[in-house]
Parts: C-alpha cells; structure tokens; sequence
C-alpha cells in the first residue's frame, strides 16, 4: 500500500509540479495567445507585459545565459529544455521504480537509478544557478533586489524544492548515493 501511494504521489504532484516549474505554463501560455484570434485581448496582454526579451543585451554572457535559458530562440535552446523536461519526468519515473523495488532489493538497479538522478541533480543544480545568475536581465528582476525577488518566485521555489533535498541529504549523510546504495563506494 505504501509503494502504490508513493507512485500515486508523484504521478499526481511531482509530474505536474516539475512541469510547471520548468515553465510548461509558458508553452501553454503561447499556445493560447497563437491559437487566440481575438486582436483586442492580444493588444491589452502585449501593453500589460513589462518588456520584450529584445531589450536583453545579448553582447554580454549573462544576458546570453538569459536569452538561451528563457528565450528559447535557438535550435539548442529548444533542444536543452526538452531535455530538462525529460529529466524531470525520468526522475519522477525512477523515484516510482525505486520505490517499487525497493522491496526485491535489486542493488543493481537501484545502483543505475540512484546514478541518474545524481546525474540529474546536478543537471538541474548548474541549470538553476545559472537561471539565478541570469535573472537580472528578466524585466522582472531587474530592480534593486531583483535576484532576491526571483528567489521567491513561484517558477524558482519549485526549481529550489527540486534539487535541495538531494543536497541536503547529500551532506547529512555524507554520501552522494542515498544509504542503501552506499555499497557502491561513492561518498562525499
């Protein structure tokens, strides 16, 4: 019963919440405004948005970051975020493996799933702190405060609450793998 509701847990929360944090609401949010035919409501939603991602100096590294990151312009733009959603959803996917062997105590592959969301963890901790130090060039992060401000962003909480669990109980036990995989040599 345990196992089922974990699985239950994360196709229900996770999934969803990963997705969203990862900016699925913008893909939607696009979608609607092509498929809308209604010139009037696309005029009040261009004069409330604060400023076009053109206005990002894209001569400088970290308004390049900006543009790759958020933009989502270029071929390898488009191609990273698809991976990100990709990891996010293999992840949730192997936290529904894991949890389900982990009764048959099947070291190997728990070894290979405790491996990739490693992996992934650190995909997605690089990609954060460069969001982070990107999010200066957002409109909406532009003021005094600005990277403060994205901190508490609901996007950045969710990116936050995916990797820092990991992180934490990285160094509590001092160990990259989680304990029952500690076999496998691999510590901090």
């Amino acid at each position: 019963v345990g196992t089922l509701t974990a699985v239950i847990a994360v196709a229900v929360f996770a999934l969803p919440t990963g997705l969203i944090g990862n900016g699925i609401e913008e893909v939607l949010s696009r979608r609607k405004e092509q498929d809308d035919s209604d010139e009037e409501r696309k005029k009040i939603e261009a004069a409330t948005e604060p400023q076009s991602f053109l206005e990002v100096d894209g001569s400088t590294y970290r308004g390049r970051m900006y543009i790759f990151l958020q933009q989502q312009s270029t071929t390898t733009s488009k191609a990273f975020d698809l991976m990100i959603n990709v990891l996010i959803v293999g992840t949730s996917l192997s936290f529904m493996i894991s949890t389900a062997i982990q009764d048959a105590k099947s070291t190997p592959v728990l070894r290979v799933l405790a491996n990739f969301n490693f992996i992934c963890v650190i995909i997605f901790t690089v990609e954060y702190v460069l969001k982070f130090y990107a999010s200066i060039d957002d409109p909406r992060y532009r003021d005094s405060g600005g990277r403060f401000k994205f901190l508490f962003s609901a996007a950045s909480i969710v990116d936050l609450v995916a990797f820092v669990p990991y992180w934490v109980q990285a160094v509590a036990t001092q160990s990259l793998i989680p304990q029952d995989m500690k076999s496998t040599g691999t510590t901090v």
